[in-house]
């Protein structure tokens, strides 16, 4: 393995390139929540950097994104940096301050330490991120989790449902032909050039890129007789 050696570490705010940067060393405490840019230089004056964000509590980390989610599937964490916390979800406004209050429901889904996912609760409302260790509780997450039914408002006169899940491709591949969920209505692309690509959200939701330039889908002539 080759090691680098880097000297003249330089510390920085990423919303603010332009203002010079604080010289750091070995135990350097960085004191303000924030995105921020550390720059260094090698053995040969070549220039590095890296880019890296700072919570002011762990749960904005661990949950730093507002998701939405359908019941019980399951959301992605950051772990870095806990250390034997259990994180829970709860309603949102809800206040939690007592470890006997957290109970496992419909409302409230929990994952333990070291865990990458946690199940959204099978409730549909809004929801917020708690951590516990022994009987020390955070503060609640700033990102907020909305679990959503998925279902349709408006049925009447329905002719077709489009829905992403149904594609088979697999996350980043181009779509050729979307079919809906009866399979009697086909949206199609034949020039590969032209073909928008299916992707999915950080809780594996999937969803139809377009490049925003000559990408699109038009009903297969036929389609639905």
């Amino acid at each position: 393995m080759n090691t680098k050696y880097y000297k003249d570490f330089v510390l920085r705010k990423a919303e603010a390139p332009d203002i010079p940067g604080e010289n750091v060393t070995d135990g350097y405490k960085i004191t303000e929540a924030g995105s921020y840019i550390l720059q260094a230089k090698d053995l040969n004056n070549l220039k590095a950097e890296v880019s890296f964000e700072v919570y002011e509590n762990l749960v904005d980390q661990v949950f730093s994104k507002n998701i939405q989610s359908k019941p019980g599937n399951s959301v992605r964490l950051d772990t870095t940096g806990m250390d034997g916390e259990t994180a829970w979800f709860v309603p949102e406004g809800m206040e939690i301050n007592k470890v006997s209050q957290l109970t496992e429901s419909e409302q409230m889904t929990k994952a333990e330490s070291g865990a990458s996912e946690i199940a959204a609760p099978r409730a549909v409302g809004n929801y917020q991120m708690y951590l516990v260790m022994d009987d020390v509780i955070s503060e609640p997450s700033d990102a907020v989790l909305t679990v959503f039914m998925g279902g349709l408002p408006i049925t009447d006169g329905l002719l077709a449902r489009f829905d992403a899940e149904d594609i088979e491709n697999g996350d980043g591949k181009a779509v050729s032909e979307w079919q809906d969920s009866t399979k009697q209505y086909s949206l199609v692309q034949t020039e590969a050039g032209r073909q928008p690509i299916i992707q999915n959200t950080e809780n594996d939701m999937a969803y139809l890129s377009f490049d925003g330039s000559d990408d699109y889908l038009q009903l297969k002539r036929g389609s639905g007789d």
